[in-house]
């Protein structure tokens, strides 16, 4: 079929047919929005009522919770600060004893040989701290003087020595106690 139609009018036809098919879609598409706000209505206004029950009801607890962690939290802290305070007290009343071994380490001679040290702490109203040195000698002469050596490194009261150690001349097994000074002694020496 020929269509006989001049060009201008075919364009004004294609411009109506959109318009038309503009003004139905809309049409269509305003009565699916309306008739979705109808269903929907009654749904939304419980639903809205209830989120805002919640809402205070979440206020609430997350004041209490936050009264509750703040609680816990100052209770952590006190905690903390008595165990810092018990801390700082007992370290006001604790000997170094990795120094004063250093300072027996640094005294001793090539010629004497240290095995072993054993710490013993001693009780608080006694404080009889004491150490016990181990260790081989090159000669009984070497050992004696490394026991007056002892007896000027700061810190030590007393060097105890059993008269087995004097048994060899040479190779010299020994076993020492030394007495530890008091802390207070040792605060008060220049």
């Amino acid at each position: 079929m020929i269509n006989l139609l001049p060009e201008e009018e075919k364009i004004l036809i294609k411009k109506e047919y959109g318009r038309r098919l503009a003004v139905v879609s809309g049409i269509f598409l305003f009565i699916l929005v309306c008739s979705a706000v109808i269903l929907l209505l009654p749904s939304y206004l419980p639903l809205s009522s209830q989120k805002q029950s919640f809402e205070s009801r979440l206020n609430a607890v997350k004041q209490g919770l936050s009264r509750e962690k703040a609680d816990e939290v100052e209770l952590s802290i006190r905690g903390l600060n008595d165990k810092l305070e018990f801390f700082g007290k007992q370290g006001e009343n604790t000997r170094q004893i990795s120094v004063l071994i250093k300072q027996i380490l640094s005294v001793k001679s090539p010629s004497v040989k240290l095995s072993a040290f054993t710490y013993q702490e001693g009780t608080q109203e006694k404080k009889n701290e004491q150490m016990l040195i181990y260790g081989i000698a090159a000669t009984r002469s070497v050992f004696l003087a490394f026991i007056e050596v002892l007896k000027t490194v700061n810190g030590i009261s007393e060097v105890q020595s059993s008269p087995a150690n004097l048994m060899k001349d040479k190779n010299v097994e020994f076993n020492l106690t030394l007495k530890l000074s008091s802390l207070s002694d040792l605060a008060n020496k220049p």
